[in-house]
């Protein structure tokens, strides 16, 4: 149980920051912060972030992360090998 509310935060954090990175509200700032947790939790193995870090490659963030196919499907492949869903 503990282990699963652990991993249920840490996608809580990963999903706080992806609204904050598709809210055009959002400051500069808060969507580098949002970009960089992402990016940091999937570089630390999880699935959930390597997925959605590979589907942000994909279609790109204005200025802050340009489409790149190939790190697209780099962080697909390891989100597949973990053996997510999507």
């Amino acid at each position: 149980v503990e282990q699963y509310l652990k991993n249920w935060f840490q996608d809580l954090e990963i999903f706080q920051a992806l609204i904050c990175l598709s809210n055009d509200q959002s400051l500069l700032k808060d969507k580098d912060e949002s970009l960089g947790l992402i990016r940091s939790k999937a570089a630390g193995g999880s699935s959930n972030a390597q997925c959605f870090l590979g589907l942000l490659h994909l279609r790109g963030i204005s200025n802050l992360l340009p489409e790149d196919s190939s790190e697209a499907i780099n962080w697909l492949k390891k989100a597949v090998e973990q053996n997510h869903p999507e």
